[in-house]
């Protein structure tokens, strides 16, 4: 892995790493409908203001137009304004909606073809640590229509075998007290394969996952690669998440709209925080 940005923060280290990508369906044909896609498109972006003093609330909000959508969620990215890259996201949460279904169980939002949407926002860090070393994550909530979207909460990324050396996707679950509640692993190439309950043993290490943003390409799509945050190792402590204070300079901020088909479609603006 190759350092790609590092972030000085209150005497901690974040690295930002660039990642090797991998198709696993490489080589294969495939002729598939897609009959979930929706097509998004959102007015522009209204902040309460374009900078913002940490601890300060920013509000955000815009419309929305589309058919097929699944979910809408709000994001704040770190934004690198000479190398014109996004990393994150370092908060992703549900946005809801007043009318809702229950499909198989599951709660879903229902949305009108055209909603109005808003969110207020602390700019902040929320990583992961294992009681010494800490890392840039995104968490997100387990699941739509939960009270309170900070718990509890779920993260992605790799987990590395202190005996084997063995690398293997996996997805971190926290309670609504933080403590590490259960880990599931997925075998097979990329990741792809059946998940099934890990247990951590000491000097296990876990490497969470983010992702990067390029410039905004033309018809609203920010281009996105994989990337890793800090190694983080197993030990007495467990591993736990806290919040942090945002780091001073810019940042993107904005929605995040997933169809039924699981594509993604973003609007962001830019904000500095003071």
């Amino acid at each position: 892995m190759a350092v790609i940005r590092t972030y000085f923060h209150h005497e901690r280290e974040f690295h930002i790493f660039s990642v090797k990508e991998s198709d696993p369906f490489a080589g294969l044909e495939m002729d598939v409908a897609a009959p979930g896609a929706g097509k998004i498109s959102f007015s522009p972006i209204q902040l309460s203001a374009q900078e913002v003093k940490a601890g300060k609330g920013l509000e955000v909000t815009a419309t929305i137009s589309g058919e097929n959508i699944a979910y809408v969620f709000n994001e704040l990215w770190l934004y690198d304004p000479p190398q014109k890259q996004a990393y994150g996201p370092l908060w992703r949460g549900y946005i809801e909606t007043p009318r809702r279904r229950f499909f198989f169980g599951w709660k879903r939002p229902v949305w009108s073809d055209t909603q109005d949407l808003s969110f207020t926002i602390k700019p902040g860090l929320r990583c992961l640590t294992d009681g010494a070393a800490a890392s840039l994550t995104c968490l997100v909530p387990e699941k739509y229509g939960l009270k309170d979207n900070d718990s509890p909460l779920v993260t992605s990324g790799e987990m590395i075998s202190a005996d084997s050396g063995k690398r293997r996707k996996a997805r971190l679950f926290f309670d609504d007290e933080r403590r590490l509640r259960k880990v599931i692993g997925y075998s097979g190439r990329g990741g792809f394969g059946s998940p099934r309950a890990m247990v951590l043993q000491p000097s296990d290490q876990f490497i969470p996952e983010l992702s990067i943003l390029s410039a905004l390409e033309e018809g609203g799509q920010w281009p996105e690669k994989s990337a890793l945050g800090d190694p983080l190792t197993f030990g007495e402590a467990g591993l736990t998440w806290i919040d942090e204070e945002p780091i001073a300079g810019s940042y993107l901020v904005g929605f995040a709209v997933q169809d039924l088909d699981g594509n993604w479609t973003r609007k962001l603006t830019g904000v500095v925080v003071t």
